[in-house]
């Protein structure tokens, strides 16, 4: 069993509510004010500022097709160094579309995060799945 300290324990615990709720405020406490993100297509350098305008249509987009929650379910934590960790997380993501049984789906991303005082910041996150493509495997969008 992988231990997750407090400080790592806290900064998930206030990220999954604010990805929940779209607490841009918290959100943009929690992010480098440049940060990589990685996925199947490659990385790119994201500035903060560029990152917060956008999320409001991405959370909007993922209503429409049904979102209505993210839950972190495993925590996995590997202290790098004085003032790094890298951290992989499990999440499940809740659908539910025109009536039909609820659709929960797994997925996970590994980030690193930098310590400053007291307080973690992403500045490197790697999902592990293309959501958009997996969003029209579940029937969410269409093909």
């Amino acid at each position: 069993m992988n231990l997750v300290s407090t400080i790592v324990q806290n900064f998930f615990d206030g990220f999954e509510e604010s990805s929940n709720t779209l607490n841009l405020e918290l959100l943009g406490s929690q992010y480098g004010d440049s940060f990589m993100f990685a996925g199947r297509a490659g990385a790119i350098s994201i500035k903060k500022d560029d990152f917060l305008k956008v999320l409001p249509k991405r959370y909007g987009f993922f209503k429409t097709i049904g979102l209505v929650s993210s839950k972190i379910t495993a925590i996995e934590e590997t202290q790098l160094d004085k003032n790094y960790f890298l951290v992989r997380v499990n999440w499940e993501m809740r659908f539910e579309k025109d009536g039909d049984q609820p659709l929960r789906e797994m997925t996970s991303a590994t980030y690193v995060l930098i310590q400053k005082e007291d307080r973690l910041q992403i500045v490197f996150q790697l999902d592990h799945q293309d959501l958009i493509e997996r969003t029209k495997e579940l029937g969410l969008l269409p093909s």
